[in-house]
């Protein structure tokens, strides 16, 4: 299948592809070459000779200013033709006056990172004489997925071959874990504690020994370029890998720098405080959750790991982290922290505590293939509240309804279990149906619908009208008094105007209302310190309302508020809401004429829509003139 045609069927699925870039598209004669032999360049002590054999009958001479490389290495190769990113043109040329036939390329030449410093040394079962961008996978396709912020599923690899094996009706397969487990076991060594299971509903830990850390073979740090991510070393670079293959963070502590090897997951204490990994100094407050020792704060849980316990060139001993975070309590965190990374945004998304197993023994089996460590039998699993995936009924019949289709129900749920929906208690008109863990997003029957016109195809849904029953709307009595009134105002040559019913004792200050106006009633959560109480009166609204038309030059206004007013009724019962109207009149009555001089807007104008108002209430009028 080729890439476009993969590209068309994730967007039917409502995955939408961004962008499709094809790495080596600008490279072309590049080899891999292996370097026969390295001399001193007689006139540049800067530069060497090389003679490096690309399969051809001659090897190519190529001077090289680069010095990490040796005899027996193996390179890419440009020849004299090549072209590399950017358009670079290989040509030949005299350097100090030997000549030079080509180019042994660093990494960065090929676009497969920022290091230029020396040339890319490649694995020495490299074939001679290889298409390079073959070897190094720069003939791939990469797919770039804007992923919405409620599929956090879809951030991963598994995640979109789940969404692919469902639309062509075949079995995902994932990498298979094969683990050699020996020596102590890990409950032996460390444990692990959940002291706020709100906000850690599980934790999982593994133990390694022996670990060497190092730099990470090509095939790994390819990968990682490809995903835009810059290769750190072996350790690091597996768990970045494992996220980008499960969507799930991991973290690895230095083992021997945690005091007493033990894990507790807790919030921080009063003045604690930490150094992540990225250098800076954070004070912590007691509602955020930190992974600790058995003496101090080692990571802000979900955002970042701390200096101290860093895995360094010099560990042996790592532990391996991989949990379950409650989103908002990582979101609160990375906001007042102002630390967004790769692992608090997978958080807030909504991680999968099932799949927190699987990426943990994935990359304990790749930090055992490519860092020679031994794992110790078990896991330490701590998970104090199991998730419950909750039971969602599906009516056939209302799929149908809503989708304008004629789907039978033994198609639906083929379609939800293809998906990873557990199935239950089938009749012929509906079933239960259990989301999978990694769906956390999936609460009521609106979403199975959804998920079943995704696999159906929107492209097949038919485009028909749905059927619409008449019906009146009815209305309260003193909703239908109050929406007559409004079109009595409106016929009258007022113009209705709708506030927010927030406001703030500033605003009644400013509107120099009575004290009485400041008794209002607070929110626990305003919008902003200007939206931090419900209003008392219509004043404040409808004098902004004039000074935002008098800014910008609208100096005639005839207007109206009909909307409720907010009273605290004490001993934290609700307040008192009563409906208020206030009408406002600015400038000329009239637009201006030639014929005749604006008459302002006085007392008698409002005291006649008064009159109108009351009238309608059929009540006797007593007007009084007061100056605010």
């Amino acid at each position: 299948m080729d890439a476009m045609t993969l590209a068309e069927h994730l967007t039917m699925l409502g995955l939408e592809i961004e962008a499709i870039e094809r790495p080596g598209a600008e490279i072309s004669e590049v080899y891999i070459g292996q370097i026969l032999s390295i001399e001193p360049h007689p006139d540049a002590d800067k530069l060497v000779v090389c003679h490096t054999d690309i399969g051809r009958e001659d090897p190519l001479q190529i001077i090289c200013g680069a010095t990490n490389m040796k005899v027996g290495d193996k390179v890419p190769t440009a020849v004299v033709g090549a072209t590399l990113p950017g358009g670079f043109a290989i040509t030949r040329r005299k350097m100090r006056g030997i000549e030079s036939f080509g180019m042994m390329c660093s990494p960065k030449e090929l676009g497969l990172g920022e290091d230029h410093q020396g040339l890319m040394i490649l694995d020495p079962e490299t074939p001679v004489g290889a298409d390079a961008k073959t070897a190094l996978g720069l003939d791939d396709v990469i797919l770039e997925i804007e992923v919405t912020p409620n599929r956090g599923d879809w951030d991963c690899m598994i995640g979109v071959a789940r969404e692919l094996a469902a639309f062509y009706n075949t079995p995902c397969r994932i990498p298979v874990l094969r683990l050699d487990e020996t020596g102590e076991a890990a409950t032996a060594l460390s444990s692990v504690t959940i002291e706020d299971p709100e906000k850690c509903p599980r934790y999982i830990g593994r133990v390694l020994d022996g670990v060497r850390v190092g730099p990470s073979p090509d095939w790994l740090c390819r990968r990682l370029i490809a995903a835009g991510q810059r290769p750190i070393n072996n350790i690091v670079d597996i768990t970045n890998y494992v996220l980008l293959e499960t969507g799930h963070p991991l973290h690895a502590f230095d083992y021997d720098k945690l005091a007493e090897n033990r894990i507790v997951v807790r919030c921080a204490r009063p003045g604690e405080s930490i150094t992540t990994l990225d250098g800076a100094a954070r004070k912590l407050t007691p509602d955020m959750l930190v992974i600790a020792d058995a003496k101090a704060p080692q990571a802000v849980a979900g955002v970042m790991g701390g200096a101290d316990s860093e895995v360094g060139e010099g560990a042996s001993r790592i532990f391996l982290e991989s949990a379950y975070f409650n989103p908002v309590s990582i979101r609160r965190t990375s906001r007042a922290l102002g630390l967004i990374t790769e692992a608090s945004q997978h958080f807030q998304r909504g991680a999968d505590p099932e799949m927190a197993v699987y990426a943990i023994n994935r990359a304990a089996m790749l930090i055992q293939e490519l860092a020679g460590a031994r794992i110790a039998p078990g896991l330490l699993d701590a998970y104090p509240k199991p998730y419950v995936a909750p039971t969602i009924p599906l009516r056939y019949s209302r799929t149908n309804a809503l989708l304008g289709t004629d789907i039978d129900g033994d198609t639906q749920r083929n379609m939800l279990q293809r998906l990873g929906f557990g199935i239950n208690n089938i009749t012929d008109g509906s079933c239960d149906c259990t989301a999978p863990t990694w769906r956390p997003d999936v609460e009521q029957e609106a979403d199975l619908i959804e998920e079943i016109a995704r696999l159906h195809g929107y492209d097949k849904i038919p485009v028909t009208l749905p059927q619409v029953r008449q019906s009146e709307m009815a209305f309260a009595p003193h909703e239908s008094k109050l929406r007559k009134l409004r079109r009595l105002l409106v016929d009258i040559g007022l113009t209705e105007l709708v506030n927010w019913t927030f406001s703030s004792k500033e605003n009644v200050q400013r509107a120099k209302l009575s004290a009485e106006y400041l008794d209002m009633v607070a929110l626990q959560n305003p919008l902003s310190e200007n939206h931090a109480t419900m209003r008392s009166s219509l004043i404040p609204g409808l004098l902004a309302n004039a000074a935002f038309n008098l800014n910008h030059g609208v100096d005639r206004m005839a207007a109206f508020e009909l909307g409720p007013v907010y009273k605290p009724f004490g001993n934290n019962d609700l307040p008192d809401e009563r409906v208020c109207m206030g009408v406002i009149l600015i400038g000329p009555r009239e637009e201006p004429h030639w014929s005749k001089s604006p008459q302002p807007y006085d007392f008698y104008d409002l005291k006649g829509f008064a009159e109108a108002i009351l009238d309608f209430f059929d009540e006797a009028l007593n007007l009084y003139e007061k100056d605010l």
